[in-house]
This record gives structure tokens, C-alpha cells and sequence, in this order.
């Protein structure tokens, strides 16, 4: 099992597959979740129309832009393949690191990355 959930939900999703895992694992059964970040799609676009704090976060992430549709669904078909066999009760971030930038209470700001 495979859920993809926007950012928000995370936690409780994490706790959800770790829970799921545990029961289902001896089961044969491989739970994991996968969160994605900002992706380059009409509903993102529209999400970044209505909050422009998500322009700040793909500028400021460490790859600087949005991500694929097609990079996410390489990272699915390498989670239900056997190469990820080993792989259960995990939250896979495909964000480009995203997270990085997020502010840790939300003001509206995001940090900017440090100079070098």
C-alpha cells in the first residue's frame, strides 16, 4: 500500500503507516507513504495563485524549482518494486528538499538559505 498525501498530514499519515506496518508485516504486506512537495501541476498552479508563500519556498528550496509529476512516479515505481523489498512502515519525502525551508511555526516567511 501506497498513499500519496499533501503536506500537512504527514504526521498523522506517519503514524498510520508505522501502525499499518506492524500489523500487516508478517502478513507479506509492505506499507509505506509518500509525501510529496510542490510538483508542477494545474492544481499546484492554482495552490500557488492563492499563496504566493509557495513561490518563496520553490525559490528558496535547495533545487530552486518544482518538481515533476514523472519524478514522483519514479520514486512509486521504485517503492513497489522488489528493489525497495526491504522497505515498510517509512514516509518517503520527495520534495526536493523543500522541507528545508519550511519555517517550523508558520508566519508567512520562509527562511532564506544561508550564504556561502
Amino acid at each position: 500500500m501506497i498513499t500519496v498525501g499533501p503536506v500537512g498530514v504527514d504526521i498523522p499519515m506517519q503514524r498510520l503507516v508505522r501502525k499499518t506496518a506492524a500489523a500487516w508485516g508478517r502478513r507479506g504486506a509492505r506499507i509505506l507513504s509518500l509525501s510529496p512537495g510542490i510538483n508542477d501541476t494545474p492544481m499546484n498552479r492554482a495552490d500557488e495563485a492563492e499563496h504566493p508563500i509557495m513561490q518563496d519556498i520553490i525559490k528558496n528550496s535547495p533545487l530552486g524549482r518544482r518538481g515533476s509529476p514523472e519524478e514522483v512516479a519514479n520514486v512509486v515505481s521504485f517503492l513497489v518494486s522488489d528493489a525497495a523489498s526491504y522497505m515498510t512502515g517509512s514516509d518517503v519525502l520527495v520534495d526536493g528538499g523543500m522541507v528545508t525551508v519550511l519555517p517550523t511555526a508558520w508566519t508567512g516567511d520562509t527562511p532564506t538559505p544561508p550564504s556561502s
